[in-house]
C-alpha cells in the first residue's frame, strides 16, 4: 500500500469492493484516456475486462438478458421496424442498432431510410434480423463477455449474408463490425463473407451532393 506522505507505491482494492466496482462502471469507452496516455495503454481494453472478472449484478443481469434476447435490457427490438420493406437480397442494407431502435425509435430510423434513399436514388431496406439479432453486442463487449461478443458476431453474419455493404447510425456498431470482429474473429468462419460496414455519416457524407438544396429535415 501506498505509505502517507510517498508518491510511489501501489494500493491493491479488491474488484468486489464498491469503490472498485464504481471505478469501473464509470468507464464509457469514449478512448480520451488512451490519447492523453504517452504510452497508448489500452485502459478501456484492461477495464472492459476488470468487468468481466468483478461480475457486479448490472453486468450479471445485462450478460443474461443478452443471452435470452439479443439485448442487454431483454426488448424486442426487432418490432421496431415491422412494415418497413426489408430484402435480403439487396446489395446495401441498413441496421438500426439497439440504440437506435431502443433510444431514438421508429421515427429517427425513418428519417435515415429517408436520407439513404436520396443518397442512393433507391429503397435501402432494413436487415431482416429478429429478436435474438439485433444488437451489435457493444454493450456486452464493454463489460467483457467475449464469449457472447464471438457469439453474436456469428448470429450478425448470418442476418448480413447476401449484403454487400451494411449502413448502421451507430458507430459503436460500425466500430464492433469492423474492428472487434477483425481481433476476435479474424479469418475466422465468422469473418469470411462479412459485408462491408459502413457508419450512417460516411455513407452520406460521401453522396454530400445529393443533398444540393435539400431542406434541413431531409
Amino acid at each position: 500500500a501506498m505509505r502517507a506522505g510517498v508518491g510511489i507505491g501501489v494500493c491493491q482494492v479488491p474488484l468486489a469492493a464498491p469503490s472498485a466496482q464504481k471505478a469501473l462502471e464509470a468507464c464509457t469507452g469514449c478512448g480520451a484516456c488512451v490519447e492523453q496516455c504517452a504510452h497508448g495503454n489500452p485502459v478501456t481494453e484492461t477495464l472492459f475486462a476488470a468487468r468481466s472478472l468483478a461480475d457486479t449484478p448490472r453486468s450479471k443481469q445485462y450478460a443474461e438478458q443478452f443471452r435470452k434476447t439479443g439485448d442487454v435490457k431483454g426488448r424486442d427490438l426487432a418490432r421496431v421496424v415491422d412494415g418497413i420493406a426489408k430484402d435480403r437480397n439487396a446489395g446495401v442494407a441498413y441496421f438500426p442498432g439497439c440504440a437506435r431502435a431502443g433510444h431514438d425509435g421508429r421515427a429517427a430510423i425513418e428519417k435515415d431510410l429517408r436520407a439513404l434513399e436520396r443518397a442512393f436514388g433507391r429503397t435501402v431496406p432494413v436487415t431482416d434480423h429478429s429478436m435474438g439479432q439485433q444488437c451489435c453486442g457493444y454493450p456486452v463487449y464493454a463489460d467483457g463477455h467475449v464469449d457472447l461478443v464471438e457469439e453474436n458476431l456469428l448470429k450478425m453474419a448470418e442476418v448480413f449474408k447476401g449484403h454487400d455493404v451494411v449502413i448502421t447510425p451507430d458507430p459503436g456498431c460500425a466500430y464492433m463490425f469492423t474492428t472487434v470482429r477483425n481481433a476476435l474473429m479474424g479469418r475466422s468462419r465468422g469473418a469470411r463473407g462479412f459485408p462491408q460496414v459502413l457508419p450512417l455519416v460516411e455513407a452520406l457524407g460521401a453522396r454530400a451532393d445529393k443533398f444540393a438544396g435539400a431542406a434541413h429535415g431531409v
